[in-house]
């Protein structure tokens, strides 16, 4: 950045522990508030099932309900001199 005329960089990492009050509603938002639902019928398969995959999946890895997941920001910041 500073070879492109940026000055004063400064980045800071921002972690928080969101908690996941139910974690297969959270499994459901991922497979049905995007395209991949409709993905999965195009080929055949039934959204269902991922949902329930996502499930166990998402049990393990954020516990049961309710679940916690860590999330982090890394924020840039600098100025055009």
């Amino acid at each position: 950045m500073e070879r492109t005329g940026f000055t004063g960089l400064k980045v800071e990492v921002l972690s928080r522990e969101q908690q996941i009050p139910d974690v297969a509603a959270f499994a459901r938002g991922f497979v049905y508030g995007n395209p991949l639902a409709d993905q999965v019928r195009a080929r055949g398969g039934d959204p269902e099932r991922v949902v329930a995959a996502l499930t166990e999946i998402y049990r393990r890895e954020f516990g049961p309900d309710p679940g916690r997941m860590l999330l982090q920001a890394i924020l840039f910041e600098a100025k055009r001199a």
